[in-house]
């Protein structure tokens, strides 16, 4: 910017010279205080211009900035890359499980997204929230893929979308942490509380996995048409297996 202005100020005096040589039309009349030589003034607008240009220019005998602005931009570097982490979508899957007349199903959540700011260091400051799109679960069987966005199962219509938001993140005597948060679905939210691993914080990509255990019932899912349990179980299992890079 210094040499920019610097420019800009040699291009204006450059025009004031082009008028007054090749146009005959001396603007510094109309410019200037009388009775002040214009020329005199010439050298000292050229102070500013060669001294911006000087300190804009990069020196071999200042290249190291003050310690107060190092310490600022490495605590800046240090918080932006503590804890954050991007997520990748095509190496992550969050899953589910459970029994309909007897018989295993699983399915995946096609549309999801997750933030994930997890520091070993600092577990009060570190969040986990994770966003799901329930019309995109598909479990690859045509009956159940139509019944699931249905107003008794998921209610895509009125509740496009399920949320986790974790309050908590502590340590477990294994290694592994336990996180603690709310899920919202259809519109019903919950306290729920799980465990989960997590590989090598210091080798990328890290990689999570959790199991979440859901009761149906608890946000009204086929509350109308199975409300026994006795068709579809009433504990569904959600799996996360997230694979993720620091930021």
């Amino acid at each position: 910017l210094a040499i920019l202005f610097g420019l800009m100020i040699l291009a204006h005096i450059g025009a004031v010279v082009k008028h007054a040589v090749k146009d005959n039309e001396n603007l510094m009349t109309r410019m200037w205080w009388p009775h002040v030589p214009i020329v005199s003034v010439f050298p000292l607008l050229m102070v500013p211009v060669i001294w911006m240009a000087w300190n804009a220019a990069p020196s071999k005998t200042h290249t190291s900035a003050p310690q107060s602005l190092q310490t600022s931009v490495t605590q800046r570097t240090s918080q932006q890359h503590s804890g954050a982490f991007i997520v990748d979508h095509a190496a992550s899957e969050i899953g589910f499980t459970g029994v309909h007349a007897g018989n295993d199903f699983r399915g995946v959540f096609e549309n999801w997204e997750a933030e994930i700011n997890f520091d070993a260091a600092n577990l009060q400051g570190s969040a986990l929230t994770a966003r799901f799109d329930p019309a995109s679960a598909k479990t690859g069987n045509a009956m159940y893929d139509g019944t699931l966005p249905q107003a008794d199962w998921f209610d895509v219509a009125n509740h496009p979308s399920a949320l986790f938001t974790s309050t908590a993140i502590t340590a477990n005597a294994d290694g592994s942490y336990k996180a603690i948060g709310n899920l919202t679905i259809r519109g019903i939210t919950h306290p729920v509380g799980f465990d989960f691993t997590l590989s090598d914080l210091s080798v990328a990509p890290v990689t999570a996995a959790a199991t979440i255990i859901v009761d149906r019932l608890a946000y009204n899912m086929g509350q109308k048409s199975d409300p026994g349990a006795n068709w579809v179980s009433q504990e569904i299992t959600i799996n996360l297996r997230l694979s993720a890079n620091p930021q």
